[in-house]
């Protein structure tokens, strides 16, 4: 199936169901722009959310896949997640080896107490700031599908 195709399926199939745009994006916990894009060709579903999308619209997936051009788009737009997820983990170890470097410095041992409760703010901020940088690289990618 091209583009089109897996679009207009779409559209028909959530009709049938007698759904709204916004019923079946809240199943998908996504906007119901992201379905109206998928309905009016501007994007594709990605693969993360095809096979539930499949589920809750009673779609066959190999119907979906009877064609190499879509599986091609799906793997395209797969690989370019997987770069930007990469750079992040990138990011991320940088991050995380600066800080560490930080915590070293920082860490007194003649002082233990004041040491280790620095220390131990360090780590936390550590968590925290890794785990936002994380969700900024992979929020921002669902952004731009959106």
């Amino acid at each position: 199936m091209n583009n089109k195709e897996i679009s207009k399926l779409i559209k028909e199939k959530r009709k049938e169901k007698k759904m709204t745009q916004q019923d079946l994006a809240d199943k998908l916990c996504v906007s119901n722009n992201v379905i109206s894009k998928w309905e009016n060709e501007v994007t594709i579903p990605p693969l993360d959310l095809l096979i539930p999308l499949c589920k809750y619209l009673d779609i066959d997936i190999n119907q979906i896949f009877n064609n190499e051009e879509s599986v091609n788009n799906l793997l395209l737009e797969r690989k370019k997640f997987a770069k930007k997820l990469n750079k992040a983990t990138i990011v991320f170890v940088i991050i995380n080896i600066i800080l560490y470097t930080l915590i070293g410095f920082v860490f007194d041992k003649n002082n233990f107490s004041i040491g280790a409760s620095l220390l131990v703010f360090c780590l936390i901020t550590l968590i925290v700031v890794n785990f936002i940088i994380y969700f900024i690289y992979v929020i921002k990618d669902r952004i731009k599908k959106i």
